[in-house]
């Protein structure tokens, strides 16, 4: 057994570190090109730089001596057991046979349910119940790790969020008075799709901010249970400024009137959304509206009053001009300058422009040439991709690691699976070919083995599905993202069942197929050698 153990792992050390080498390898390759690409390592370029793998000698040290120990544990447990009994108790089996009949007996609701097929699966299970334990636990851990992780690793990429994905491409700012100007000329670009408002006001929120913030909002009355701990840490608020238009439009969209939005004070609609996900957790309950959005420096005629609460929307723009994980406000640009800048030389007032472009780099030189040629003053024109492209390349980095991971362990489950369940039934040929004896037809045979793998799935799920719900929760708070509540996402747990039922099924019946050619009679005399 030392032997036969010494053979896999030679085999499986050389072929994991060849396989592994080779894996990181090509993803250097287009990460590497991508980074410098981006721009990211200033003054150089593919020709004078590439990523290449370097392999330091006691990584592979301690790989082997790690894989070395553990398949020696793994040979060294079954090995002793197997020396402590004879050759022919070995054969027969007689110490997985240590049943009384009562502890076989099924509830009736077995055979009403699934018939005398399903009563055979379950009796099958307890019969075989060290096998089933270790099947059931491979399967249920499988699962648990799969779940876990891979929240572990939407958590990780939603808190470490750095990319940049705003819906216009290029910025430009110009005096207030010259925006009619410079809107009836952008219009005239061929290659500009939209252009709009852009204007927004900062703030900041939360225990941990640097700004000295009037509670407002944060109060805890005004939020959800989901959000109760939300201002604990510092959370960015923009005020965006939006053209008249598209405030309209949102106001009709949510149901509000967008006529009182345009006297008194200046008023706001509040996106009750922070994940920028449709259909997730609201932050604000009715009782924010009235209140406040300030600082203590705030001028009374600069307040915003939130008046409204909207949806997110993926389809509109204004949805995406602030940040996942920031609150944002809007308002009708034109009453906001009309309001907040009452007594300001609108010459002292900037007007920014997003203009949206599928050629960045084109329009982003036509538009300086526009505005130098036709003498705008206090004028500044950026190409936000190409900005930002170094942060969107780190957001590509980690994503391509992260997700590479949980391909990875999804791989693993798959084949532990897999694995477990084809060991399993490799080892019950007997009992198969004792039920074919004794008139069990092909289709009974089949419908034994779908109810085996159905019994095996809810077993395992039973116990998998609550304590990666619980272990997800437990993840939740140790990151201590307030702006990240709980969230489960159910069609991923509706996808895994699906897949561990359809997974354990075809592994069943794949071992065995591979048992249709040995015969009853062939099988029957191993019983008695």
């Amino acid at each position: 057994m030392y032997f036969e153990g010494f053979l896999l792992g030679l085999a499986g050390i050389i072929t994991g570190i060849i396989a592994g080498i080779a894996g990181i390898s090509v993803t250097l390759k287009i990460v590497g090109r991508k980074m410098i690409a981006s721009g990211m390592i200033q003054g150089i370029t593919e020709s004078e730089m590439s990523m290449n793998t370097v392999v330091p000698i006691w990584c592979i040290i301690g790989i082997v001596i790690v894989s070395a120990f553990t398949i020696f544990i793994s040979s060294v447990i079954p090995a002793r057991k197997a020396s402590a009994i004879t050759p022919i108790d070995a054969i027969r089996q007689q110490s997985e046979w240590k049943l009384k009949a009562r502890k076989l007996k099924s509830p009736r609701y077995i055979r009403k349910i699934f018939g005398y097929e399903g009563e055979l699966a379950h009796k099958s299970l307890k019969r075989n119940s060290r096998k089933t334990r270790v099947i059931t636990f491979s399967i249920t851990l499988s699962v648990v790790l799969f779940l876990c992780v891979n929240y572990f690793c939407q958590m990780f990429m939603q808190a470490a969020d750095i990319s940049v994905k705003i819906p216009y491409q290029i910025q430009v700012m110009v005096d207030y008075d010259e925006k009619d100007k410079l809107a009836k000329e952008l219009g005239n670009i061929s290659d500009i799709d939209d252009f709009y408002c852009v204007n927004s006001e900062y703030f900041e929120y939360g225990e941990k901010s640097l700004y000295n913030m009037e509670p407002g909002i944060t109060d805890k009355k005004n939020l959800t249970e989901a959000y109760k701990d939300l201002f604990q840490q510092k959370v960015k608020l923009y005020v965006n400024n939006i053209d008249d238009e598209a405030f309209n439009a949102l106001c009709e969209k949510n149901g509000l009137d967008y006529r009182d939005f345009y006297s008194g004070t200046i008023k706001g609609l509040l996106m009750n959304n922070i994940s920028h996900k449709e259909g997730g957790k609201k932050v604000f309950t009715e009782k924010v509206l009235g209140e406040q959005v300030y600082q203590k420096e705030t001028a009374e005629n600069s307040k915003v009053e939130i008046a409204g609460l909207i949806n997110y929307d993926k389809e509109n723009y204004v949805c995406k001009l602030s940040d996942p994980g920031a609150l944002a406000v809007y308002v009708p640009q034109s009453y906001y300058f009309k309001t907040a800048y009452q007594g300001v030389d609108s010459g002292d007032l900037r007007y920014l422009f997003g203009i949206e472009t599928k050629r960045h780099a084109e329009v982003t030189e036509k538009v300086l040439a526009l505005l130098d040629e036709q003498g705008y003053t206090h004028t500044y024109c950026s190409d936000v991709v190409k900005m930002f492209q170094t942060m969107n390349t780190v957001g590509f980095v980690i994503e391509v690691f992260v997700y590479g991971f949980v391909t990875l362990i999804t791989l693993i489950t798959i084949a532990n699976i897999i694995n477990t369940v084809s060991t399993g039934i490799a080892l019950r040929k007997k009992e198969f070919a004792m039920l074919k004896s004794v008139g069990m037809t092909p289709k009974g045979f089949r419908k034994m083995i779908r109810l085996e793998s159905l019994f095996y799935g809810l077993k395992a799920l039973v116990v998998g599905i609550p304590l990666s719900l619980l272990l997800s929760y437990g993840i939740n708070r140790a990151m201590g993202e307030a702006a990240l509540p709980f969230e489960v996402n159910w069609v991923l747990y509706l996808a895994v069942i699906i897949v561990v039922f359809l997974i354990i099924l075809m592994s069943m019946q794949y071992s065995v197929s591979k048992l249709k050619h040995d015969t009853i009679v062939e099988t029957l005399k191993e019983e008695i050698l």
